[in-house]
């Protein structure tokens, strides 16, 4: 079965697709009978089981396990870290989502506090403001996409600072789920869910290009004009069957920055055109 989105806006970037997390662990100890640790060094050096290195867009960085405060702005942090049952203390919404997504399982807290600001900028860090994210006194900041190193450099003063994880422009939600299991210490249950969530990612696709789209499945997100009069359309596969999906705003956030609790929900909305699909492979 092949799959395929457009984007008839003409241009999107897409993150690629990595295969694996790239984590690690760092931590500085006493050699036992080299060196002594005494209560001089506890304001100091850390242990192991105090800290992981978390590798980003700007670098690597060594946060807190366990943080009490952390202030995510990234929602494919947010989601792991609540998904593990350790929710982040704040996190930082587009107010347009300030009554909460609708794949978050009732009953499920997705974070202490939510602060919803209504997007001016480029990323959501900008639009609170340095001031504001200084005021909440975090002790680990989860950024997500950031424009520039000036940015981040601000960001990391006030406090350990993770910029997009991943190759792509969004947080690849595979890695940040498992580096959210080694920060809370559920490792094997950051590998379970991710295990049964795991599903793949599409390919963004020009009008121009619309003869690229004749595959079984097709989910679009469309926020111009509908592609219906496209010369072609009708006699894409995806069209004649059934399986072509046409995502509203929120659809095509759950699949397109995809994390641990959206996936679920965006693959029940699409669960009508995965079975004409399935009709079709039956016929």
């Amino acid at each position: 079965m092949s799959t395929g989105s457009a984007d008839f806006r003409r241009n999107i970037d897409e993150p690629n697709d990595p295969t694996q997390a790239l984590t690690a662990t760092a931590a500085l100890v006493c050699a036992l009978g080299l060196a002594s640790c005494s209560d001089d060094d506890s304001t100091g050096d850390s242990d192991a089981a105090d800290t992981v290195a978390v590798t980003h867009a700007f670098g690597t960085i060594v946060v807190p396990v366990h943080p009490d405060h952390a202030l995510s702005f990234s929602r494919t942090w947010a989601d792991a870290f609540a998904e593990l049952g350790e929710p982040v203390a704040t996190q930082v919404v587009n107010s347009q989502f300030s009554d909460g997504l609708p794949w978050t399982p009732e009953g499920k807290d997705v974070a202490g506090k939510t602060v919803p600001v209504t997007v001016s900028s480029a990323d959501l860090v900008s639009t609170l403001g340095l001031e504001a994210v200084a005021d909440r006194n975090p002790d680990v900041i989860f950024a997500g996409y950031l424009p520039e190193q000036e940015t981040y450099d601000k960001l990391a003063a006030i406090a350990p600072t993770v910029a997009t994880v991943g190759e792509g422009m969004v947080d690849d939600w595979r890695e940040v789920t498992t580096v959210a299991g080694e920060i809370v210490d559920k490792e094997e249950d950051a590998a379970d869910t991710i295990e049964g969530t795991d599903s793949g990612r599409g390919r963004a696709v020009s009008a121009e290009n619309i003869d690229m789209l004749d595959v079984d499945f097709l989910a679009l997100w469309i926020s111009g004009e509908t592609p219906d009069d496209l010369p072609g359309w009708s006699d894409l596969h995806a069209v004649e069957r059934g399986s072509a999906p046409q995502l509203d705003t929120v659809a095509s956030t759950a699949l397109g920055a995809p994390s641990v609790l959206s996936i679920p929900w965006v693959l029940d909305q699409l669960d009508p055109y995965l079975a004409a699909l399935q009709e079709g492979d039956d016929e």
